[in-house]
């Protein structure tokens, strides 16, 4: 069993600094919360902030940690994924601040061995600031996403 919090490249096969997220706070079946402090480091900073549609990508690296969670409590290696699409995304706000700490969820919508759908939302002070529908790829092998990224048919 994995004890959260947890660092997030604990959970993620990706390397700093484009590890968006902080840790892992909860988990169960269905879900993961994720927070990070949005730092003047991040590496999507700008004068204004960090743009809001970076946070699709924390948004699909919850997920990534979930499946992640998920596989090393089960005993399995973490795979690398793909995000395939993102639906329904609306935010409030255009850009995260400096000392700002996102909390983000990801909610299984549909979860197969290499495929997912999952419901994510952003929240900052315990209120919703994006939210959107990712649908997401898990290949089974380093080869299948070789062949995937490099646009053979298999």
């Amino acid at each position: 069993m994995i004890v959260l919090p947890v660092p997030a490249t604990f959970l993620l096969p990706h390397l700093p600094p484009m590890v968006l997220l902080d840790a892992a706070i909860r988990a169960d079946e269905q879900s993961l919360t994720a927070v990070t402090r949005i730092t003047a480091d991040h590496p999507f900073m700008t004068r204004a902030g960090v743009p809001i549609h970076v946070g699709v990508e924390m948004m699909a690296q919850t997920c990534g940690a979930f499946v992640g969670w998920q596989s090393l409590t089960l005993g399995e290696t973490i795979r690398p994924g793909l995000l395939l699409g993102v639906r329904q995304f609306t935010a409030s706000v255009p850009f995260l601040h400096q000392g700002e700490q996102i909390e983000s969820q990801a909610t299984v919508v549909m979860l197969e061995e290499e495929l997912g759908v999952f419901a994510c939302r952003l929240l900052c002070r315990d209120e919703e600031i994006a939210c959107a529908q990712l649908s997401l790829m898990r290949p089974n092998t380093v080869n299948t996403l070789l062949e995937i990224l490099r646009g053979e048919d298999g």
